[in-house]
């Protein structure tokens, strides 16, 4: 999980922020159509709304080869020793995430876009790692 998150920080960190410079209003339509809600939806759904979330940022670069080279990454599967251990709290703040990244992709923040890619990234290594 280690070696899978070090590499998705080297892709998603600068992927945010050309995401924020580059998307296009159907980017920002597909990214807030990847979005769940975690008091009300089942695992398998969250975990395919993660998926099509950062693929969907891949996609805001305009830059297919980011599509391409990060695809793999978010079907690789959580192992059920990973998700029975994960914060009690953890897709609550997967979700915030998402939703405070939209806005900064929205909003053209480059910079926030890239600092919070990093903050998420560092959380589920925080998390994951227990």
């Amino acid at each position: 999980m280690a070696d899978l998150l070090e590499l998705r920080r080297a892709l998603e960190v600068p992927a945010a922020g050309l995401a924020a410079q580059r998307r296009t209003d159907a980017n920002l339509i597909e990214m807030r159509g990847a979005m769940f809600d975690p008091d009300l939806d089942e695992l398998q759904t969250m975990l395919a709304a993660h998926a099509a979330f950062h693929s969907a940022v891949a996609s805001a670069t305009g830059n297919p080869l980011f599509e391409l080279v990060t695809r793999p990454l978010y079907h690789v599967t959580y192992g059920e020793e990973i998700v029975e251990n994960l914060p009690g709290d953890y897709w609550a703040r997967i979700d915030v995430d998402h939703r405070e990244l939209l806005m900064m992709v929205k909003g053209g923040d480059s910079g926030g876009a890239m600092e919070l890619s990093r903050r998420h990234l560092d959380y589920i290594m925080e998390a994951t790692d227990r």
